[in-house]
This record gives C-alpha cells, sequence and structure tokens, in this order.
C-alpha cells in the first residue's frame, strides 16, 4: 500500500495570520503512520470487526445519535470565532463520525486532521477531543451491545476494533496539534504576527548574505524607516493599529525592487535591505521615495490617518562591514535626523564620536544618580494681582565631568533609555519633598510643583512611593504639585486615568503643562482630574505685539474658568505681559521678569529679600 504525501493549505493566502497558514500545512508521512498502526495493534483482524461494525452504524442511526451526543460538546461556543469553528466544526464531526468506514488509505485522515487542526487555531482546547472520544465510545458499546445478532464474542471484537481505532485516531491528531502548535512557535521567533513581516534576525541574516555576494562596485544598504508615535497611535485600538500597520506595510512593499526585502523592527520600525546598488547616491533616492509614500493619507474605516516617517541608512562598506554594524550605523543616522529636525540621514563617521559622547553622558548620569549628584533648581510663579510668591518650579540641574550643562529634556530621554525611569522618579518627588520640609522650617510657606512623564504614568507604584516620600518628610500632598503633558495623560488613556486619580485621591494637585501645544479636546479635559492649567509660553512671550496670541491666551483663559482651574502662564519676559495676564484672570505668573531658575539655597534668600517689595501689575 502506498500513501503518498499530501499538503492541505487550510488558510486562503490572504488570511490575517500567516504564521497560522504556515503551521497549519500538513504533510502526512505514510511510514509513520503505519508504525503507529503496528503499535496500535490494527491488523487484518481488526480492519474486519470495525467492517461488521460499519455495517451496523448504517442500519442503526448509529451517526443521528453520535451527533446528538456531541451537540452539548460543541466547541463553537468557547471559541473567539464562533461562527467560522461552526463550519469547521461542522466538518470535523462528520468526519470523525465516519470512523468506522476509514479505509486506511490517506485522504480520509488528512482531511480529519486538517479540520481538527483548524479547530485547534480557533480556539478549541485540545482536550476536547478526548470528550468527544468518550462520548463515541459509549455509543459503539450501547450498540455493539444491544439487541442485535452476532453474539457476545463478535460484539467484544468490534468493541476492540473501535477502541483501537479511536485510541490511534486520538494519537495521531494529539500528535499534529503538538506539532501545529511548534510549528506556530518556530514561526513565531522569525516572524511578526501583526505586520507578517520576517523580524530582524532574519534580516541580519539576509543582510550579511547580500554583503557576502555583492559584486566589485556595488553597493549594499540597509535603511532604518521608523514612524513617530503620538497620542494618536497610542490611543488607537489593537485591531485599527494592526490594519494600518499593514497598510503601510503593503505600500512600501510595492514600493521595492523585487531583489529588495522587508523586515519589522521595533514598534513601528521598518528595516529595507537593499542589494545591488550601482552607486551610494541610490540610497538617497530610495530615502526619498520610502518618505514620500506617506505623504498621502491612510484611510481606514471612512476615516484618514496621517503617519510621519524619519530614516536613518548605512552603506557597505563604508557604514560598517557586517550586517549588525550596518544596522547600528542606520539607527544612528535616523537618531541624528531626528535630533536635528531633518527627515532622513546616511551615517556618517563623525556619528560615532557623537553616539560615544552620549554614553560618556549617559554614564555620567547614571553615576551622578547613584551619588546623588543631581540638583533642583527653583523658579518662583507669583501671584498674578498681588506679586507675591506662594508657589514655585522645580527644575532638574545637572553638570557633566566635562563641565557641559545637560538639558533636562537630554536627561529624561537616557534615564528612559537606560530603563532607571522609576529610579529617577523616585529620586526627584523625594528631593521635592525634602525641599518642602527644608521650606517649612524657613518659615517659607511654599507648594512646589515637579514634572512627570509618560512612562511615570504607567508605573502602578507612583501614587505609593509618592505618599510614602511625603509621610517621610511630614509634608502635606497639597503642597506638592505634578505637571504633566497633554500627551503623556493620553499616551494610555484608560490606566493613565486611574493613575491620576490615585494622586488626586491622595490629595497631590495635578496641573497640565505645555497646553496649547499637545492634542486635549474640552471633553478630554473634563474628564481629568485637574486642578491647574499651565500655558506655554509660545504663546505667553509675544503677547505685548502679537494680537492673535493675545487672544489665544485669553480664549485659554476663558477655558480654564469655565473648567474650575487655576491658570499658570509660563514666559512672562515684560510687566506688560503680565498686566495683560492679570486682566484676562490668569491667577499665577512665572518667567523671566521675576527671575531665572536659581538653587534652592539662593531662592530662599530670593524669596526673603523680595517678599514684600514685589509690585502688583497695575503699580
Amino acid at each position: 500500500m502506498e500513501w503518498p504525501p499530501e499538503r492541505t493549505e487550510l488558510f486562503p493566502e490572504d488570511a490575517d495570520n500567516p504564521a497560522e497558514r504556515e503551521a497549519l500545512q500538513i504533510v502526512v508521512d505514510f511510514e509513520a503512520v503505519q508504525a503507529r498502526l503496528a503499535e496500535f495493534s490494527i491488523d487484518d483482524g481488526t480492519r474486519a470487526a470495525l467492517r461488521v461494525f460499519a455495517e451496523l452504524t448504517d442500519v442503526s442511526g448509529f451517526v443521528s445519535r453520535l451527533r446528538e451526543d456531541w451537540r452539548a460538546l460543541d466547541p463553537s461556543e468557547v471559541s473567539e470565532d464562533e461562527k467560522g469553528c461552526a463550519l469547521v466544526y461542522a466538518a470535523f464531526s462528520e468526519l470523525f463520525s465516519q470512523f468506522a468506514h476509514w479505509d486506511f488509505s490517506p485522504r480520509w485522515l488528512n482531511a480529519l486532521t486538517s479540520a481538527w487542526l483548524e479547530l485547534i487555531a480557533a480556539g478549541v482546547p485540545a482536550d476536547w477531543l478526548l470528550a468527544a472520544a468518550n462520548r463515541l465510545m459509549d455509543r459503539s458499546l450501547a450498540l455493539a451491545f444491544g439487541d442485535l445478532p452476532g453474539g457476545a464474542q463478535r460484539s467484544v471484537d468490534m468493541v476492540r476494533a473501535v477502541n483501537k481505532v479511536v485510541m490511534f485516531l486520538c494519537a495521531i491528531l494529539g500528535e499534529a496539534a503538538a506539532g501545529y502548535r511548534e510549528s506556530l512557535h518556530v514561526h513565531a521567533e522569525e516572524f511578526d504576527e501583526r505586520s507578517g513581516l520576517p523580524n530582524l534576525r532574519q534580516a541580519i541574516a539576509v543582510l550579511d548574505n547580500a554583503v557576502a555576494e555583492g559584486k566589485p562596485g556595488e553597493h549594499v544598504a540597509v535603511v532604518v524607516l521608523r514612524i513617530e508615535v503620538g497620542p494618536v497611535l497610542l490611543r488607537m485600538p489593537a485591531a485599527l493599529s494592526r490594519r494600518l500597520l499593514r497598510q503601510m506595510v503593503g505600500r512600501v512593499h510595492r514600493a521595492l525592487r523585487p531583489r529588495d526585502t522587508l523586515y519589522l523592527g521595533a514598534e513601528w520600525e521598518l528595516v529595507v535591505v537593499l542589494p545591488a546598488l550601482a552607486n551610494a547616491p541610490h540610497v538617497t533616492l530610495a530615502m526619498t521615495r520610502l518618505l514620500h509614500l506617506f505623504d498621502a493619507a491612510f484611510p481606514i474605516l471612512g476615516r484618514e490617518y496621517r503617519l510621519t516617517p524619519v530614516a536613518g541608512a548605512a552603506l557597505f562598506p563604508e557604514g560598517g562591514r557586517d550586517a549588525e554594524t550596518l544596522l547600528q550605523g542606520a539607527r544612528l543616522a535616523l537618531h541624528e535626523a531626528q535630533r536635528n529636525g531633518e527627515r532622513s540621514e546616511i551615517f556618517r563617521p563623525e556619528m560615532d564620536h557623537s553616539a560615544a559622547r552620549y554614553a560618556a553622558i549617559e554614564q555620567g548620569f547614571l553615576q551622578a544618580l547613584r551619588d546623588d549628584r543631581l540638583e533642583l533648581y527653583l523658579q518662583p510663579q507669583v501671584d498674578a494681582s498681588t506679586g507675591a510668591c506662594m508657589h514655585a518650579e522645580a527644575l532638574l540641574r545637572w553638570q557633566h565631568a566635562a563641565g557641559e550643562t545637560v538639558a533636562p529634556q537630554f536627561i529624561v530621554e537616557i534615564a528612559e533609555e537606560a530603563g532607571v525611569s522609576p529610579q529617577f522618579s523616585r529620586w526627584l518627588v523625594t528631593r521635592a519633598a525634602r525641599t518642602l520640609a527644608e521650606f517649612a522650617l524657613e518659615g517659607i510657606p511654599l507648594r512646589l510643583s515637579i514634572n512627570l512623564t509618560a512612562n511615570d504614568l504607567r508605573d502602578e507604584e507612583l501614587p505609593d512611593m509618592i505618599e510614602q516620600a511625603l509621610t517621610i518628610w511630614n509634608v502635606p500632598a497639597d503642597r506638592l504639585t505634578l505637571e504633566l503633558t497633554e500627551s503623556a495623560m493620553i499616551s494610555d488613556e484608560q490606566h493613565s486615568l486611574g493613575i491620576l486619580y490615585r494622586l488626586r485621591d491622595l490629595g497631590c494637585r495635578l496641573a497640565v503643562d505645555d497646553f496649547g501645544t499637545g492634542y486635549s479636546s474640552m471633553a478630554y479635559l473634563r474628564q481629568l482630574p485637574l486642578n491647574e492649567l499651565k500655558i506655554d509660553q509660545l504663546f505667553v512671550r509675544r503677547m505685548d505685539e502679537s494680537p492673535q496670541d493675545r487672544e489665544i491666551v485669553r480664549s485659554m483663559i476663558q477655558l480654564a474658568q469655565g473648567l474650575r482651574l487655576e491658570v499658570v502662564a509660563e514666559g512672562v519676559e515684560t510687566k506688560g505681559t503680565w498686566t495683560l495676564l492679570s486682566e484676562y484672570g490668569c491667577q499665577r505668573v512665572q518667567g523671566y521678569y521675576f527671575s531665572k531658575p536659581i538653587a534652592v539655597t539662593e531662592f530662599v534668600r530670593w524669596w526673603h529679600e523680595r517678599r514684600g517689595e514685589l509690585v502688583r501689575p497695575a503699580d
């Protein structure tokens, strides 16, 4: 008997999950099955008894009764795709119930195995098969020992035959399910489920191969294309995000040459390997073409989404002589483009020096964090009506060993990339609480504001950590104001809201920072437990000379008043600006007109010296 291997493809080429489609391609091995038949003692006698049993099933209504028994086990009820699962289950039950008629040829067993794996792919638990087999055996026993001619021995032979075949089928289907799960595991290590693209491991292998096979005079390039992730993408449902990613991948695929290959890198990052380029300028043309693909919006479900890409590239041999070095070079170039506000860059050797400088600053910051060598500077916030200073914003300052003062935004970026955001936030909160306690001893009844990030709002332990720091330093929670940008608050909306309400319940004040530069709507602001709205200095600085900026600021203040929020305006550099803000109803102002950010000891002197000397804006 010959049993040629048959491949059964259960998913169409455009199936959503290419990993499942690949894993469900089955090849039945005749020699292995023959060995299992012998292992279960399915010999000529077993087959003869099974043929007799098949004749009984045809005249007894066995199949219809068996389906009734199986109805209570319907697996479609536990599947995510109930309708699709029901269709597959109908095919599977039809095949399984006809087990007695199996002629031991490949077609029936292969079809049964295919249907079973589709049920597994639809979410049916593997142990469902044993329950179905038990019902089948119960119904077979009832038939074999019923009031039918043939004698007891004949009934025993039939039950033995049925038992052997059913056990054999369960073993074969169980092994197929295990192979399917292993295939999915292997596939998942090489392909991304959301996009269907091969991952970086394959990109590195292909890039190394392209370098090795390159001809003299040809260039090999790798391009890293990254989408700037803003609040729209962060708040997008997973299903919609997947559709957008696949549409983006399809658009890029169609723009590539047949020899070019596309891979998925990090989140919202594509990697393109470009072999056999005639000259170096071709990579610039390729990046330009890729970037232009995003000029048009991506339409999904009646709405258009616009994505902002940045690209970096590296060429062999100038940018590296192996795949990993080339990929690092392309990412360095991309990082350089982002820092310079450009859309693309090609790796140059001097970028390595920039990376080395970044690494040195990172190591210096980590050491400074461990040694408590970071500092807080304070910038006064003045009451817009009275000129009194009862608030201040704490701003981070750190000087690198080389004498370079590192910008606070850069420090936050380093902390996030180095994975020490929680430790940095703990230092910031603890230092702020200690400073407030010291002010109380000096007789300064000050409130202090500190800035938190989107990463902080993902930390479930943040409210507990803040409460602990305030308790240790015996500081009332309402003395501490936590400032967050609009984008940070909506980066993970539901989770952020939970953290914000816990902070509000703790007693801390909450402020939205840089208002006017983000994405908040009035409806969204209404559901946030805010106390303050802080107008970005972009609109405040030019109020004296810009009627448009004056109107924008006036509208923001009116909006805040409608939401019962205090208003703080930063960037006040003239008395005229202070006067206008006071007339509009702004509660507090800060800026260089009053003081630049200064060290804590200097701030104490400033506060005592200026306490009774600030004049009102109308004076």
